[in-house]
């Protein structure tokens, strides 16, 4: 088994598709830095006297009768605020949206498309006849091959993940501030950071199960737009009780911690597991009577 993991471990890095995702994160990570640096600056004393000369500005143009201290209310000088702060990486809050989290649904894609097309590309190869007269018990095939994908995913995600906040650091220091930034706050973020690795390998086990079932990559992303635009939120209108169980209100605890504006079973991870192995399950007794005699 530990040489059939290696095996799948090296073909699923030499696909070109994986390189290709993981140098247009890079691309795309290096062009987050730039322009969050560029668009944000320190809210130092000086820029303060602008905000309140600007505040004050505002608020003029605002007030109508009788509307004075509702403009003063909605404009506030935090709204000026254009300085991005180490914390924002990961709000102790709920008020803010982590910064984090727009990477890590970003990587859960990327990790499913990948574990998708090198499996799917297989079967339209005819390369998976050839692995089956080498290891011809295919419940180890399929298990090596979903494992592998969640292994290399997870490992590519929190490597990327460091990279990502690497990225965004000469923003927070010069322009920002490292305010709140104790230990505790270190230990979330760090733990954010494993989940998302881990929601990622778990992506990637969907998307190389939603393979095999299919034998090939447009199958795999095809399934997981329906189901996560159409499927849940017919569900959800239907029995709004029933989103505790769905995949996206689980994903969005697991990842985000309990929030007063998702509902998720009381295991949100083990829910996400549970979904993710059953669902490998089902894919590999398909793929053990399937035939693979050939291409496609």
């Amino acid at each position: 088994m530990n040489a059939l993991l290696r095996a799948e471990l090296r073909r699923a890095l030499s696909r070109r598709l994986v390189r290709v995702l993981i140098a247009l994160a890079l691309v795309a990570i290096a062009f987050a830095g730039v322009v969050v640096f560029s668009h944000t600056e320190k809210f130092d004393a000086r820029a303060r006297e602008r905000a309140r000369n600007q505040l004050e500005v505002d608020i003029r143009s605002c007030v109508t009768e009788g509307a004075s201290a509702q403009c003063r209310q909605d404009i506030t000088l935090a709204h000026y605020d254009k300085s991005v702060y180490l914390t924002d990486l990961w709000p102790a809050d709920d008020d803010r949206e982590p910064i984090l989290g727009i990477a890590i649904l970003f990587l859960g894609f990327g990790g499913l498309l990948a574990a998708a097309s090198v499996v799917g590309a297989e079967f339209r190869s005819g390369m998976l006849g050839t692995l089956l007269t080498w290891e011809p018990r295919r419940v180890r095939v399929a298990v090596a091959r979903a494992t592998s994908a969640a292994l290399a995913a997870g490992t590519i995600a929190l490597v990327l993940q460091v990279v990502f906040v690497l990225a965004l650091l000469p923003s927070m220091l010069l322009h920002g501030g490292t305010a709140g930034a104790d230990a505790d706050w270190l230990r979330g973020l760090l733990a954010a950071m494993v989940r998302g690795a881990a929601f990622t390998g778990l992506a990637a086990v969907v998307g190389a199960s939603l393979a095999l079932l299919g034998r090939n990559t447009a199958v795999a992303l095809g399934v997981t737009f329906v189901y996560l635009n159409f499927v849940e939120s017919a569900v959800r209108a239907w029995r709004p009780g029933l989103g505790r169980w769905l995949i996206v209100d689980n994903a969005a605890v697991f990842l985000m911690g309990p929030r007063t504006d998702v509902v998720a079973s009381p295991f949100p991870a083990v829910m996400l597991v549970v979904y993710a192995l059953g669902l490998l399950a089902v894919a590999t007794a398909v793929f053990r009577r399937r035939d693979i005699a050939g291409p496609g």
